[in-house]
């Protein structure tokens, strides 16, 4: 079985520490039935109340409060709770109603592969499985009890083992969707609703450190005359050949998206006009020399446009790029135009123009 059973380090912490809790409390509310319902324990049922009544009470402020609780303290209440079930199970002795408690090591076993990294929830498992050694082969009889405990233990391995993997499909799975619902499925570039999740991040920054953002518009001149002539697959070979030239032709903080049928957007985090036009007619000329573009003699226009201010938004800034790229298409294509969206007054931090393709 491959090891590498999920692409994340662990599950989120909110939920781990909720599951946490849940686990305590129960163990808790258990050793008190225990304690209570026939048969007696050898030892203390005061002990062994005491125990779960202190697991119930952690879970409850686990529960309440909900501390982001990192690996290392979710790997000692994993431990704790290791120690608490091999007490209880010791103190019930081999006829008291604890005795058959070895099977909550599953619930240690569960936990860790599925919250825990995979080597945390392996030495989980190997301290659990040396507290269970030491439990067995102080109730059981000499001639049963290791029998016993490899039994137990290959059991709750494959059980971990499985529930980490479980947990790596479902990871890849939401991964995937994500990663298909955050994407233009032509294109391969971002969507317009991830582009404008972004934008309010980039927004974000440039308020905190006073630098703008510039936006392009870019559309195929005379597409739907393209695809009406030539049919929707050249179209479409042509929209792929635009946002791959888009993508690896700007920067890795950029973020090119497809927002229309023949539109593509692309941000330009820190870029201030100027550097902006620059990489406008840099776009423009590499999607010329396209081959996909030369082979339908097809050309682009762009529209530029920067922040002026804190308070222009996404809607404003792509308001005004687009304006700029029409008035491209107006004068016959083919060319760039700039439209400044808000007021002046950012300091602009110019970007280098990568003129070659990414690797």
């Amino acid at each position: 079985m491959n090891l590498r059973l999920d692409p994340r380090a662990h599950a989120p912490r909110a939920l781990a520490v909720q599951a946490m809790g849940i686990l305590c409390v129960a163990g808790g509310l258990l050793a008190a039935a225990t304690a209570v319902v026939p048969p007696a324990t050898a030892g203390s049922e005061a002990v062994t109340v005491a125990v779960g009544a202190a697991s119930a009470l952690a879970g409850v402020l686990l529960l309440v409060g909900r501390p982001l609780l990192g690996e290392v303290a979710l790997g000692a209440l994993t431990l704790l709770g290791t120690a608490l079930i091999t007490f209880s199970t010791h103190e019930g002795g081999p006829t008291g109603g604890t005795a058959d408690n070895e099977i909550l090591y599953l619930w240690i076993a569960l936990y860790a592969f599925y919250f825990l990294t995979l080597p945390n929830a392996l030495l989980q498992l190997a301290i659990a499985g040396g507290a269970y050694a030491w439990l067995v082969s102080d109730l059981s009889p000499a001639d049963e009890w290791m029998t016993q405990w490899l039994v137990t233990m290959s059991t709750l391995l494959v059980a971990g083992l499985v529930a980490a993997a479980l947990r790596g499909n479902l990871y890849r799975l939401v991964d995937k969707l994500s990663e298909r619902a955050s994407r233009d499925e032509l294109t391969g570039l971002l969507n317009r609703g991830t582009l404008m999740e972004r934008f309010e991040l980039e927004h974000a920054r440039s308020r905190r450190d006073d630098t703008p953002i510039s936006m392009l518009a870019v559309d195929v001149d005379e597409f739907k005359a393209l695809n009406d002539a030539l049919g929707h697959p050249t179209g479409d070979k042509v929209l792929r050949e635009v946002g791959t030239t888009l993508e690896d032709r700007t920067r890795e903080i950029d973020a090119a998206a497809r927002v229309g049928g023949d539109e593509f957007a692309v941000l330009l985090p820190g870029a201030g006009g100027p550097a902006a036009m620059l990489v406008a007619k840099d776009l423009r000329a590499a999607i010329a020399r396209s081959p996909a573009i030369r082979e339908v003699n097809g050309t682009v226009s762009v529209g530029v446009s920067t922040t002026g201010g804190p308070a222009c938004g996404f809607g404003e800034l792509w308001q005004a790029a687009d304006a700029a790229m029409y008035e491209a298409k107006r004068e016959g294509g083919d060319g760039v135009r700039f439209r400044k969206a808000g007021a002046p007054g950012l300091r602009a931090v110019e970007p280098q123009v990568r003129l070659a393709a990414h690797p």
